[in-house]
């Protein structure tokens, strides 16, 4: 979580009143504006696989005077580097949480003019305010994706931990925290797509990584950890709605583990038990993964590991409404009660989506979440309901 507040846990799942979004533009290093007033705004994040930076913004800005407006890049809020610093504010207790830095991509600026006559007869234009719809990609995620790999290309030699700090150089502070390293071998080669090389280690790790609210890449296991939140409905819970949304786009009962050290090493486990076991009616759905691994013990163990770490960290992904809470991350693990005909089911999953908006100005009540949970804990479920 961006911070662990049980006063701000409270107020999400109690009585809330007068959040808001803070946002101030700031450029190398020193802040270049005073605080924004945001009149509306929309924040999501993604982990999908094929999706380089995970956060995007929408922010609308009032701009009465008509000073923020940029003429160039290199303007405050223009795309030329700047950066905005959002933050999400209790409008009960004033605590706050960091929803990290912004790098600006595009502004659009909407202002009004109006012609006056001075005595005399000169005509002027006067400027009467507007508004700017400022769009902003969450840093490092966007100066990794635009920063592009040239002239100091990565060694192909070394550890994954090394490489992957390799590939952030001058581009943002690296944190890992029980992932195991591993050599990379002699086939870790890339071209000019810095996201590519990032995704490429992080997959080799069977690791995930998110942005921290200081511009810090957080790099995490691709393994279950302590719930941080419980999604429950009813009259003192946080849960508003949930969707039944099945799909078999991560679905797989089989994992074929290649070595890059070892070229032609291969392994291959299967799920071989339960309705979606590898020959079944689910058929034979292979997810492939690249292991650092040089001897056949090695990718065996890659490959029970990936296989293992797959089924537990989910592959059904649950769309949820619930209150909001601008503390949730990324790759945090929440408990959502899932209502049913025999009472609440627990289901643990992984947070892979989120949304938070506000209608004119106010921050909406409810967030959008997508939580990716194990079908095996949903084929529990199925298979109580049936007795």
């Amino acid at each position: 979580m961006r911070i662990s507040s049980t006063l701000f846990d409270a107020e999400v799942a109690g009585t809330s009143s007068g959040d808001r979004l803070i946002a101030q533009a700031w450029r190398a290093g020193k802040p270049v504006s005073d605080e924004l007033d945001i009149i509306d705004f929309s924040i999501s994040w993604s982990a999908a696989d094929n999706v380089a930076i995970q956060g995007q913004a929408t922010l609308e800005i009032a701009d009465p005077d008509g000073d923020l407006a940029p003429w160039a890049p290199a303007d405050s809020l223009g795309p030329g580097g700047s950066r905005l610093h959002l933050a999400w504010v209790s409008g009960l207790s004033g605590v706050r949480i960091p929803l990290g830095i912004w790098l600006i991509r595009r502004t659009r600026a909407r202002e009004a003019w109006r012609s006056h006559t001075y005595p005399g007869g000169r005509t002027v234009r006067l400027p009467l305010g507007g508004t700017l719809t400022v769009e902003a990609d969450e840093d490092p995620w966007a100066s990794i994706a635009t920063q592009r790999l040239d002239s100091d290309p990565l060694p192909d030699f070394g550890s994954a931990h090394f490489l992957l700090s390799r590939a952030l150089v001058n581009i943002c502070a690296v944190s890992i925290a029980g992932v195991p390293d591993h050599m990379a071998g002699t086939a870790f080669t890339f071209s000019t797509d810095r996201s590519a090389a990032v995704r490429e280690i992080l997959g080799r790790l069977q690791a995930v990584a998110r942005a921290m609210p200081c511009g810090t890449l957080e790099v995490l296991p691709l393994t279950p950890r302590p719930p941080v939140w419980t999604l429950a409905g009813g009259n003192e819970g946080v849960l508003v709605n949930l969707e039944r949304e099945l799909s078999d786009t991560n679905l797989f009962n089989s994992v074929t583990v290649e070595s890059l050290a070892a070229p032609g090493l291969v392994n291959r486990q299967y799920i071989e038990h339960g309705d979606l076991a590898w020959g079944g009616p689910f058929g034979r759905r292979p997810l492939f993964v690249r292991s650092l691994g040089e001897t056949p013990a090695q990718v065996e163990h890659d490959a029970h590991s990936a296989l293992a770490a797959h089924s537990a960290t989910g592959d059904t992904d649950i769309p949820v409404t619930c209150l909001a809470h601008p503390g949730i991350q990324l790759h945090d693990f929440v408990t959502v009660m899932a209502p049913s005909a025999r009472g609440d089911e627990s289901l643990v999953g992984r947070v892979v989506g989120m949304r938070l908006s506000s209608a004119s100005g106010t921050p909406s009540k409810t967030m959008e979440l997508v939580v990716r949970v194990p079908s095996a804990a949903l084929q529990a479920i199925s298979e109580g309901l049936r007795e």
